[in-house]
């Protein structure tokens, strides 16, 4: 699908385009207010791309008209993200991420043999789960306290050359 700034449409593979209808609003069950602008086809009849284009409902096509839902709060959040993502931070917290939510899967499966959880239930396998991430921190703690990284939150990215 692309999009015309310009005009507001999107044009399908076919090359019809679909207009903006009107603002679909959802509450969920916490209040929060979902808006999506909604936008139609006006005539999807005798296209041959109709079975790629519309999403198959228990095996036949869809009745009506092509209909796409367009969350204008999420594409706002995405470009912001976005913008974060590709920024020297954002390469910082992702050379971080990779560095350290890997390795403490990798540490506690291999060096505290844990690779699975010994009690059942909810409530006592959260227990066991907490006891095992007091362990790992404790761990991590004394190897800071070892290479004297105490105040360094994040590990600086190298530049290649």
């Amino acid at each position: 699908m692309l999009y015309d700034e310009a005009t507001d449409t999107f044009t399908c593979a076919k090359g019809r385009t679909l207009r903006f209808q009107y603002i679909r609003r959802n509450k969920s069950k916490t209040g929060f207010i979902k808006q999506n602008r909604v936008y139609r086809c006006e005539n999807c009849n005798y296209c041959g791309l109709r079975k790629e284009c519309q999403k198959l409902k228990f095996g036949t096509l869809p009745k009506g008209n092509k209909a796409i839902y367009i969350a204008t709060d999420y594409r706002e959040l995405l470009a912001k993200n976005k913008a974060v993502f590709e920024s020297d931070y954002g390469l910082q917290l992702r050379v971080n991420r990779s560095i350290q939510v890997e390795g403490a899967f990798s540490i506690t499966k291999e060096y505290f043999e844990y690779t699975r959880f010994r009690h059942r239930g909810k409530d006592n396998v959260e227990k066991d789960l907490l006891l095992l991430a007091f362990g790992y921190n404790l761990l991590k703690l004394h190897n800071r306290i070892q290479k004297k990284r105490l105040g360094q939150r994040l590990f600086e990215t190298n530049s290649v050359a």
